[in-house]
C-alpha cells in the first residue's frame, strides 16, 4: 500500500488542481458554437441571444456600416446584424437591456487578414468625380463564415418596456455579433471600374405618371432610354445606379414656379458616363488594392512664426493662398510617405474658411481617374496675427493630410 501512495497522491493532487482552476475562473467548459442559418437567425434571434454561434453571409463595410444583411431573407426580416471584431473597443452597444457586452478574443489568421483587406476596398470617386459611397462602390462582394457571440436587440413591446427597437451599431440599427474567428472567405469581383477617365452627360424626362413600386418604376425609366434597369442598386424610390456606375437615374418631384400650374410634376434625370479614349479603366480581371495614409503636422509655434515673418518680408507669398498651400501639402505628404509624386492633374475643391479661434479650412484633391483622394486640413493661427496684421496677411498652415489610394495589384505607387 505504501508503494502506491505517491501515485495516489499525485493523481489526487492533479484532480484538485483541475477543480481549483475551474473554481478560480468560475467557468464551465465552453460549448461548441451553434450552427445557424442567417435567415433563420434574423427571423428568430432571441433563442441565440448571448450564445456562441457560427453563421455565414455577405458582409458590407462602409461608412457607419459593418453588417451582415439578409437581402434574400424576405420582408419578415426587419434588422441586420452589426459586426464587431472581438478585440475592438467600441461603443457599438456597450449596454442594451441592462446587459454588458464582453469582448471576445479574435483569431488574426490568414482568413482574417484577407477579409479585413478585401471587404473595405471600394472606388473612392464615381466616374463623375463625386464621392462614391455605399455597397454599389465596392470592388468585391465578400462572404464568409463568422464564429462569435451573438446578442439580440430588444424588440419594442410590453415585455421589454421599450417603444422602439433598441439595438447595436449605428443608430441602434441591428443585432450584434462579436467576432472570434472568420473562415471560408469568398470574394467576387463586381463591375465597378478600376481607374479610367470619363465624360458624363445628363438628360431629363417628365413622365405623365410612374408606378409606385420601385422595381416597376425604374424598369419603366430604363425602357424609356433603352437601359437595362434589372440589375443595379436602388436608393428607395429616389435613385438607381447601374453595377458599372456608368448609368444612373434620379427621380425628383418638382413644384412649378409658374403660377398657371401649381401641380407638382415628376422629373427623371439620367446621367450617362463614357470612358475617354485612351484613358479607359483597367480590366476587371486585375486584382485591386486600397490603402490609407495620414500625415499630421508636429505643431511648432516657433517655426510657424519664422515662416510668417518670412512671408511678411515678401518671401513665399503662396503661403497666403489656400489652394496653393494645400496642393503643396499633398506633394510634401507624398515625399514623407515615400510615394511617387502626386499626379500633376489633380482636381481640387476648397471650402470656405471657418472662423473659430483663428481660421480653418479643408481642401479636397483627387486624381482624374478617381483612384487617389486627399483631404487637407489647414489653419490660420490666431497667434500669428500680430505678425501679419490682418487675417488676409496670415499664412495658411497645413495641419493634416489624409490620403486614400487604390491601384491594380503590383502597380507601383
Amino acid at each position: 500500500m505504501g508503494r502506491n501512495l505517491p501515485f495516489r497522491f499525485l493523481r489526487n493532487s492533479l484532480g484538485l488542481l483541475v477543480l481549483a482552476t475551474g473554481l478560480a475562473y468560475g467557468q464551465t467548459p465552453e460549448l461548441p458554437p451553434r450552427e445557424v442559418n442567417l435567415c433563420d437567425l434574423l427571423r428568430n434571434p432571441n433563442p441565440y441571444d448571448g450564445q456562441r454561434i457560427r453563421v455565414s453571409g455577405e458582409a458590407n463595410r462602409d461608412f457607419e456600416d459593418f453588417t451582415l444583411h439578409g437581402a434574400g431573407c424576405g420582408s419578415q426580416v426587419a434588422h441586420r446584424i452589426w459586426l464587431q471584431y472581438g478585440d475592438e473597443k467600441t461603443n457599438a452597444g456597450a449596454e442594451v437591456g441592462h446587459r454588458f457586452i464582453q469582448a471576445e478574443p479574435l483569431i488574426k489568421d490568414g482568413a482574417y487578414e484577407f477579409f479585413a483587406q478585401v471587404v473595405s476596398q471600394q472606388r473612392l470617386l464615381a466616374p463623375d468625380l463625386k464621392p462614391c459611397n455605399g455597397p454599389q462602390c465596392h470592388y468585391y462582394r465578400v462572404s464568409a463564415t463568422f464564429t462569435g457571440r451573438f446578442f439580440a436587440g430588444v424588440e419594442p413591446g410590453r415585455a421589454s418596456g421599450t417603444k422602439t427597437f433598441v439595438g447595436f451599431g449605428h443608430g441602434d440599427c441591428c443585432h450584434l455579433l462579436v467576432i472570434e474567428q472568420i473562415s471560408d472567405v469568398r470574394s467576387e469581383r463586381t463591375q465597378v471600374p478600376v481607374g479610367g477617365q470619363f465624360q458624363c452627360s445628363t438628360e431629363t424626362w417628365t413622365p405623365a405618371s410612374l408606378a409606385g413600386d420601385p422595381n416597376q418604376m425604374f424598369a419603366t425609366i430604363g425602357k424609356h432610354w433603352g437601359d437595362d434597369a434589372g440589375q443595379g442598386t436602388m436608393n428607395g424610390t429616389g435613385s438607381w445606379i447601374a453595377p458599372d456606375l456608368l448609368t444612373s437615374f434620379v427621380v425628383e418631384t418638382v413644384t412649378p414656379t409658374d403660377k398657371k400650374s401649381s401641380d407638382p410634376k415628376t422629373v427623371v434625370t439620367r446621367q450617362r458616363c463614357r470612358a475617354v479614349e485612351n484613358f479607359g479603366p483597367r480590366p476587371l480581371t486585375e486584382p485591386v488594392v486600397c490603402e490609407s495614409r495620414q500625415w499630421l503636422w508636429p505643431e511648432d509655434r516657433q517655426a510657424a512664426k519664422d515662416l510668417q515673418q518670412s512671408v511678411t518680408m515678401g518671401h513665399d507669398p503662396w503661403r497666403l493662398e489656400l489652394r496653393t498651400t494645400s496642393r503643396n501639402a499633398v506633394e510634401d505628404a507624398h515625399k514623407k510617405w515615400g510615394l511617387l509624386p502626386a499626379s500633376p492633374h489633380l482636381v481640387d475643391s476648397c471650402g470656405n474658411p471657418v472662423i473659430d479661434d483663428g481660421q480653418s479650412a479643408e481642401c479636397g484633391w483627387s486624381s482624374p481617374d478617381g483612384m487617389h483622394t486627399f483631404l487637407v486640413r489647414l489653419h490660420k493661427f490666431d497667434y500669428l496675427k500680430r505678425f501679419g496684421g490682418h487675417w488676409e496677411n496670415v499664412i495658411w498652415t497645413a495641419t493634416e493630410v489624409d490620403g486614400s489610394f487604390c491601384h491594380a495589384e503590383g502597380e507601383k505607387q
